[in-house]
Order: C-alpha cells, then sequence, then structure tokens
C-alpha cells in the first residue's frame, strides 16, 4: 500500500491522474476512514464518504502543493467529511474522538496548514526510535486503536499509551521551538 508519494508523482500533462490515485490509495483511504468512524457509521455511509475523498480531491487539485505528501491531504478530506457526516447525521461522539476533525473541509488553504504542520511532525518522528514511530503513525494515521497496536507489536497496551504521551510531548516541545505557538 502506497501512503507516502508526493503528489508531483501523480501530475500527468497537467492534470492529477485520479484514477491512479483511486486504484493505489482505495484500500488505505477505506482503512482510515473504516478505523475514524468506529462502527458509527453504515457501510453506505462510509462509501459514500470515500468517493467524496476522491472527489474533493480533484475539485481541488489546483489548490494542491505538488511537493506535499498525498496521503496528508486524503486524512484531512477524510476527517472533515466523516465530521460533516456526523453533524448531518446528527451523531454525536466524545469530544476526544471528535479533536481531530477541527477544520472546514470545503478551504483547503486551511489543509495546507496542516500539511506544514504535518511535514514538521514528520521530522520529528524521524530523530524518534523506530517503535515510537510506528506507534505514532498507527494511532494517528491509519487510526488504530490502542489494543490492535500493541497487539500487533507485542507489546502491553500501556506501554503503547505510554509511548503515545512521550511522543505527543516531544512534538509539542519540537514544536514549540519550530515556532508554533502552544505546540500546535
Amino acid at each position: 500500500m502506497k501512503t507516502n508519494h508526493l503528489i508531483k508523482m501523480y501530475i500527468e500533462k497537467g492534470q492529477l491522474d485520479i484514477k491512479k490515485i483511486v486504484e493505489d490509495y482505495s484500500g488505505y483511504v477505506y482503512t482510515v476512514v473504516k478505523n475514524s468512524v468506529k462502527g458509527n457509521l453504515a457501510q453506505e455511509d462510509i462509501e459514500e464518504i470515500i468517493a467524496d475523498i476522491f472527489f474533493v480531491l480533484w475539485s481541488n487539485q489546483e489548490k494542491l502543493e505538488i511537493d506535499k505528501p498525498l496521503n496528508a491531504y486524503l486524512v484531512g478530506i477524510s476527517r472533515n467529511l466523516i465530521k460533516e457526516k456526523y453533524r448531518k447525521n446528527k451523531i454525536t461522539v466524545s469530544l476526544e474522538e471528535q479533536e481531530i476533525y477541527l477544520t472546514d473541509n470545503r478551504d483547503i488553504s486551511i489543509l495546507c496548514e496542516q500539511n506544514e504542520k504535518m511535514d514538521f511532525i514528520e521530522k520529528a518522528l524521524k530523530s524518534m526510535k523506530k517503535i515510537d514511530m510506528q506507534i505514532f503513525k498507527r494511532y494517528y494515521y491509519a487510526s488504530q486503536k490502542v489494543k490492535e497496536i500493541a497487539k500487533e507489536l507485542n507489546i502491553s497496551e500501556m506501554q503503547v499509551k505510554t509511548r503515545l504521551h512521550r511522543i505527543r510531548n516531544k512534538i509539542k516541545k519540537e514544536m514549540k521551538k519550530g515556532g508554533y505557538e502552544n505546540g500546535r
């Protein structure tokens, strides 16, 4: 599964090759959406969101920064569309679950800002231990549960939670150094 290609790798004849993106990223997007909704939406809603993700990406292709990772845009769009679907269906989830859905998918400039922050986070992660990077990406990017991560990495759930806490603190500290107010 491809998850770290730059957008420019999908530009053909001056246009975004959406067919190739769908081919390469459908499984990834499905996993992100399925894990994010945590059973709160029907399969039909999930499929609708997935189709909409690719449509929003294609519709806003002229606003995309071609040197940014494609998966960052896909994750950002998916989170916003899930939030919108929750709102439309009047589904309430805890504040903790909603914390990741804070932007408006109609404004691609917000996604660009998020991508800059994600680039910063990626750089911070590269300086960490491999297991910490895996835990962070599985939890935040693939929306896996702590229990799943612990099982797959053969460590305790408490170790996953502790490592996530330490990783977040390290990233916040680095982001403050990088000029992001309050580490955000």
